[in-house]
């Protein structure tokens, strides 16, 4: 019993999904370093040092989200890769 004759295809199916879901993540990143420097901007203008401390909270996230992120994305390119035989 070999291989289904369908399994290139379903691979690349598999892999063009992963990559969206990559894609999401990263626009997520995006507004969420968006709103952070939105946030720090207006309590560096206002002297809100509460508002301050909020942003600083906000970048412990932000710096956790980019580092599952890279860590997802290493583990989605190992195994494509070795699905793909590289």
């Amino acid at each position: 019993m070999g291989l289904p004759q369908d399994l290139p295809h379903r691979y690349r199916r598999l892999f063009d999904e992963q990559l969206d879901e990559i894609d999401r993540r990263v626009v997520r990143l995006f507004a969420l370093v968006t709103e952070a420097v939105a946030g720090a901007t207006d309590a560096l203008l206002s002297g809100d040092r509460v508002a301050g401390q909020a942003t600083a909270d906000q970048d412990a996230l932000v710096a956790r989200f980019y580092e599952r992120l890279g860590d997802h994305a290493v583990h989605i390119t190992e195994r494509i890769g070795y699905l793909a035989g590289v």
